[in-house]
């Protein structure tokens, strides 16, 4: 795919230039503005999964690493290797950035330090540990790569095949790369090296990350590399700017003095914008949120319900991939419609569970097209139940994800391929021919809830021949065995 310049300095969605370099600043400096009140699901910490279980792992490796550059020992060895192998089993994007990184620091200290045989031989045993901790996850890996449906699930999750160099929207980052190996060089290269190296290595691990396919021939969800970059961004620019000040107030005790304060006062910014925001939340919270975390007493109480009562994860057909999430979450029920990026189950029996939950349900052909077109209308006659766009504008997301994405890097990012209209009705034929078999397909339970009720399903035929086991004002639980 060919780029024009301005494709290479702009990203997906910008109006220009100007608003791409905002954005570029921006991703920085909101994090330490404490006037930017951020709501809480957007907070940089909001994610459970990541950062807030990623980052502790990822602090340690950092320290654990640095700490072995400037004194290598067997000791410092195994503490860098301990939460790099955890990097493993927390976030695939970041293992694989922290291992190019530690590659990299080998290769310079291979060519550059080979005469320090005691930092050879630690790097070597620093590197075995790291493999002996990888080990059972590329064996997972090995079984999973043999699934009949390991590509259907790895589609889904986003993946951008072929061999081109990585350019799109990416101007401002190479550039920034570039200026920061500049300063580091200028800095540290004839009196710090080893400091140099390891700063270095960041940004080297950056490029390489962002051109992996190059080696690879495919690059897993190539969206995700800034964040992984970012923290590593953070560290070289406020530690060249430590640095810098230090060099420049050494002879001005004055100009030291100011920078201390300025030090102290950007530390109480960071700390009161992360105080200032979950207040913001309590005492004014946007509408929007409100209305996506706060759940009826209906439904909490149905949850709880089916805590009380269900045992062994009995599987509950909805035709709401919200259902799906909230039975996940909340309930001890297993859900006989699962998401695109929940299951490992090949897409085409994924689109059967969507298809057979909507007929089952009673849903029209013409409202299941809407859901694969996203285009149900959001009206809501009384208050919408929580998250009602997701529930009737993300239905095509929750079962395919990526799945039809595709193409190289830079069309990936750039120009994103889309479902095809051939497509969606080749999937409405089949809904047609489809049949429902509540034995032979393993249903114990159907839950019809406020989510159901918005996508237009006729419930007449369960009313009259299922036995209902939970009943009230929203929702209704019904047990999928028919009545003698």
């Amino acid at each position: 795919m060919e780029l024009k310049l301005k494709e290479i300095f702009t990203d997906y969605g910008s109006d220009g230039l100007a608003e791409t370099f905002r954005e570029f600043q921006g991703y920085f400096l909101k994090q330490f503005f404490p006037l930017v009140k951020t709501q809480i699901e957007r907070l940089y910490l909001a994610r459970f999964d990541y950062p807030l279980l990623v980052f502790p792992v990822l602090v340690l490796s950092v320290m654990g690493l640095i700490a072995f550059w400037k004194k290598p020992t067997y000791v410092r060895a195994i503490l860098a290797a301990l939460p790099t192998g955890l990097l493993f089993y927390s976030y695939f994007h970041y293992w694989v950035y922290w291992i190019v990184v530690i590659g990299l620091l080998f290769i310079y200290t291979a060519i550059f330090e080979n005469s320090d045989t005691k930092r050879l031989k630690c790097f070597v045993f620093l590197l075995f540990l790291i493999a002996l901790a990888a080990a059972p996850y590329f064996l997972n890996y090995l079984k999973f790569s043999q699934l009949e449906s390991a590509r259907d699930y790895s589609l889904r999750l986003g993946i951008a095949p072929g061999r081109e160099v990585g350019l799109y929207a990416l101007g401002f980052d190479y550039l920034a790369y570039l200026i920061l190996a500049l300063i580091i060089c200028r800095l540290y290269w004839t009196k710090e090296r080893l400091k140099a190296a390891l700063l270095l290595s960041f940004l080297g691990a950056a490029v390489i990350i962002w051109n992996l396919q190059l080696i690879t021939g495919f690059v897993p969800a190539p969206n995700n590399w800034k964040r992984t970059i970012s923290p590593f961004l953070f560290i070289i620019t406020f530690l060249l700017a430590h640095d810098l000040l230090k060099i420049w107030s050494n002879n001005n005790p004055r100009l030291k003095k100011i920078i201390g304060w300025g030090v102290i006062l950007l530390t109480l910014l960071v700390i009161s914008k992360k105080v200032i925001n979950p207040l913001m939340l309590w005492y004014d919270p946007e509408p929007r949120v409100l209305k996506s975390y706060t759940f009826s007493r209906s439904i909490s109480n149905s949850w709880q319900w089916m805590n009380i009562h269900f045992s062994g994860e009995p599987p509950v057909l909805s035709n709401s991939f919200l259902t799906s999430v909230y039975l996940n979450s909340y309930t001890s029920a297993r859900p006989y419609l699962p998401l695109g990026n929940l299951t490992t189950q090949a897409m085409a029996k994924l689109e059967d569970r969507f298809l057979k939950s909507n007929k089952f349900l009673g849903v029209p052909t013409p409202i299941v097209k809407a859901q694969l077109e996203n285009s149900l209308p959001v009206e809501c006659t009384t208050l919408c139940p929580p998250n009602t766009d997701a529930n009737l504008r993300k239905n095509r997301w929750h079962l395919y994800f990526h799945y039809f994405r595709g193409g190289p890097i830079n069309n990936y990012l750039a120009r994103p391929k889309e479902i095809t209209a051939d497509y969606i009705q080749n999937i409405l034929e089949r809904y047609e021919k489809t049949t429902v078999d509540l034995e032979k397909d393993n249903i114990d339970y159907i839950y019809v809830g406020p989510w159901e009720k918005q996508l237009d399903g006729n419930v007449t035929n369960l009313n009259n021949n299922f036995r209902i086991v939970f009943k009230n004002p929203e929702v209704t639980i019904y047990e999928a065995r028919r009545l003698p």
